[in-house]
């Protein structure tokens, strides 16, 4: 050691911070398909750079999207659907689209099932069958006058006390729906022919309809209530709706129409 000099001594190393790189954004290309099916409308995604795609409606309602989606509409119109996609880094891309959603059209319907609610007075040239209670049934005719349904099993010696009364299982499918039918109710006489009871005019796509003038009975009152029951169908035969149509007081009070039916699917 020289003169004046002093040992050395190991510098100490002072500790480092790692530097943070910076997060490369990556940023989502949203996108997607669509198609429709009368109310129902699928999604199909295919955004990319995406880690999540969420869709929203239009109509207050929205879904996760991971690959196909479809949702229901509660009314026909035009909505804007809107898909959100997101990316891993958090950035956002939207996609929107205008679609419009109908109602499915009914081509067909079939009548399950009829209920009477009340039946008429007696005729005014007598009293009904068998002690003044009618054995009653009922046919429904197109407007040539033909047989489209015949209800065969009466209710045998009934009357008001028996009301509601059924007749079930019936499978009468009306093709035109635009026609008019006429629906008749019988008494069943044993050795005379049958008495008719009641009659009336009935167009199923809109239920309107109303007593002919030349089938009115008993100094023209009008008191036989009647309520028909049915499920509206496709021209491909899917089930689209029930709904049921009342006759009460020469009037259809509830027609079987749009207001009055209930979607099956």
């Amino acid at each position: 050691m020289k003169p004046n000099e002093t040992p050395s001594s190991t510098p100490t190393e002072q500790p480092t911070t790692p530097t943070e790189q910076p997060t490369t954004p990556i940023y989502p290309s949203a996108y997607f398909t669509y198609s429709t099916d009368n109310l129902t409308v699928t999604v199909v995604g295919g955004s990319s750079n995406a880690k999540s795609q969420y869709v929203e409606w239009g109509d207050g309602y929205g879904t996760t999207l991971y690959n196909r989606v479809s949702h229901t509409y509660s009314n026909a119109g035009t909505y804007t659907i809107r898909l959100t996609a997101t990316s891993s880094t958090g950035h956002q891309d939207y996609a929107t689209a205008r679609v419009t959603v109908s109602k499915p059209v009914p081509a067909k319907v079939k009548i399950t099932s009829l209920r009477i609610d009340k039946f008429p007075a007696a005729p005014s040239s007598g009293a009904w069958d068998v002690g003044g209670k009618p054995d009653v049934y009922f046919t429904i005719m197109d407007g040539n006058a033909t047989v489209t349904y015949y209800k065969s099993n009466y209710k045998e010696n009934v009357s008001n006390s028996n009301c509601p009364l059924y007749y079930n299982g019936i499978n009468c499918t009306l093709y035109n729906i635009t026609a008019d039918y006429i629906i008749k109710f019988w008494d069943a006489e044993d050795f005379l022919s049958d008495e008719l009871m009641a009659s009336c005019l009935w167009t199923p796509s809109d239920g309107s309809g109303s007593y002919s003038s030349s089938d009115r009975w008993y100094n023209n009152s009008i008191s036989m209530d009647f309520t028909i029951f049915m499920t509206w169908y496709s021209a491909s035969g899917e089930a689209l709706y029930s709904s049921s149509a009342q006759f009460k007081d020469g009037a259809w009070i509830t027609d079987g129409s749009e207001a009055s039916r209930q979607l099956l699917r």
